[in-house]
């Protein structure tokens, strides 16, 4: 999996953040897209910025260039705004596209959803699920995209994060149908055998079957898997162990540092990282919890330190 098909994962998490998304409409009705905005950028720029700087600091060393000419032709990727369509697809930190393409899209799809929600919901977005995948199958077929950008329009890095995004608006409108509660309760064995089958059959399809073709397939086992997770409460339940939620508060900054962790791994280990295996895995997960640690509590204490100034509430 990590060789092949080490991208699907992302798309877990896109339709995690479509389902939070969706939720968090329902609870903030009168909620502004500019308050919305603040939050979201308050909550990941500091770990973003911080991991930014790193990468930075390491293409700078590793070609013995000035670190202000990796930063400033980079400016975009220094605003979160790295897809927005321009074409660039040189990353300083390449995972970081993620944060950009989910932060576009939440915006796009909160103000559909506070503005347009009746015709979104009902005509819209369905629409959109077929020609991002018609259009993402036929000129790609896998979803391994996070810097194909034909034109402004035709950005397959937001498609691919729209995509996974709307199912899990979806599946929050689902989980809330009185109808699909009393079929989760009246039959609660059997969906959590099928919610573990699917997860797990999901892990396996990407770790066995090497055709790319299939990855809508897992991406539709992943939505379907989060719709039983939260309808059975073993999501809420998982959430509440205290292991799970340090590492829940831990994986922004992993996801973001990873890059860093595989790029020193090959200077001091001469590791590629389509090479991790057995030992270099533990060490790769072992510095990748060390380094997020620091990122999340250094931006954490700094974050705090500002608010105690009344810098900004």
């Amino acid at each position: 999996m990590i060789k092949k098909h080490w991208y699907i994962a992302v798309e877990f998490f896109f339709v995690l953040s479509g389902y939070l998304l969706m939720q968090h409409v329902e609870h903030n009705r009168d909620e502004s897209i500019g308050i919305y905005l603040r939050k979201r950028v308050s909550r990941l720029y500091p770990e973003y910025l911080l991991a930014f700087i790193v990468m930075a600091c390491i293409r700078a060393y590793s070609i013995h260039l000035n670190i202000a000419k990796v930063i400033i032709p980079n400016w975009l990727e220094v605003l979160m705004l790295q897809n927005i369509g321009t074409g660039k697809y040189d990353f300083v930190n390449s995972p970081a596209w993620y944060v950009s393409s989910l932060l576009i899209s939440s915006l796009v799809l909160f103000y559909m959803l506070r503005e347009h929600r009746k015709a979104f919901l009902e005509f819209i977005a369905p629409i959109g699920i077929i020609v991002i995948i018609s259009y993402l199958y036929r000129e790609y077929a896998s979803l391994d995209l996070y810097c194909q950008i034909e034109k402004f329009y035709l950005n397959a890095a937001i498609m691919r994060a729209l995509l996974g995004m709307i199912l899990g608006i979806y599946v929050f409108l689902i989980s809330q149908q009185e109808s699909v509660i009393r079929f989760i309760n009246k039959f609660r064995g059997m969906c959590i055998i099928l919610e573990i089958s699917l997860f797990c059959g999901a892990l396996a399809f990407a770790t066995l079957v090497e055709d790319r073709e299939y990855d809508y397939f897992i991406l539709a086992l992943f939505a379907i898997g989060v719709l039983l997770a939260s309808l059975d409460g073993h999501l809420g339940r998982v959430c509440k162990i205290k292991i799970i939620k340090w590492l829940d508060e831990l994986s922004y900054s992993a996801f973001l540092c990873h890059n860093a962790v595989l790029v020193l791994g090959f200077y001091v280990l001469k590791i590629f990282p389509w090479q991790l295996s057995g030992y270099s895995v533990v060490l790769f997960i072992v510095f990748t919890l060390i380094l997020s640690s620091i990122y999340h509590y250094s931006c954490k204490g700094i974050v705090q330190l500002i608010k105690t100034k009344g810098i900004f509430k």
